[in-house]
């Protein structure tokens, strides 16, 4: 079956709309990922130039692995205890004391990873040579999950534990 006249012209046309747009997304796909955001997470690395990325790259690998066990049990913690309050709010009846007391147990827990990864930018400050250290941009400390909070002073969420029952 030959497809002629209009339509024919027509399906040339949206063939030729349809390459570009597939060639436009391929093109717009491989310049992201030349010049896009680093592909190693990026979360550390974030703020710094490439240079200064790779060479204090070696430090913080070293440090994380002398930690990780301990990073890894934090991470347990922290899943357990959400686990255990998940638990207590689907509960039938509401226990404000249990659920005062397992939200607690997550704010305690994410202290205590906090604590696990301060260790982890401690060795690894201890271990560069000066110049790296004062180039390194140190400003995801203390700033949580994926996108690490805000950048401002404002509050955060999960910075403070609920008030217990009753104040």
């Amino acid at each position: 079956m030959t497809i002629r006249g209009n339509w024919a012209w027509v399906l040339a046309i949206a063939l030729v709309v349809s390459l570009g747009v597939n060639v436009f997304a391929l093109g717009a796909f491989a310049a992201w990922r030349h010049m896009g955001p680093s592909r190693f997470g990026g979360g550390i690395e974030r703020g710094m130039d490439r240079e200064t990325a790779e060479a204090a790259r070696q430090y913080f690998r070293a440090a994380f692995k002398a930690h990780r066990e301990d990073i890894r049990e934090a991470g347990r913690t922290i899943r357990d205890a959400r686990r255990q309050a998940a638990e207590t709010m689907r509960a039938p009846t509401l226990d404000e004391t249990a659920l005062a007391r397992d939200l607690a147990r997550v704010h305690e827990a994410n202290a205590n990873a906090q604590e696990a990864f301060d260790k982890v930018l401690l060795e690894a400050a201890r271990a560069m040579p000066d110049e790296l250290r004062q180039k390194v941009d140190w400003k995801f400390i203390g700033k949580r999950g994926r996108h690490g909070g805000r950048d401002d002073d404002g509050p955060r969420h999960g910075d403070r534990p609920p008030p217990p029952p009753g104040e």
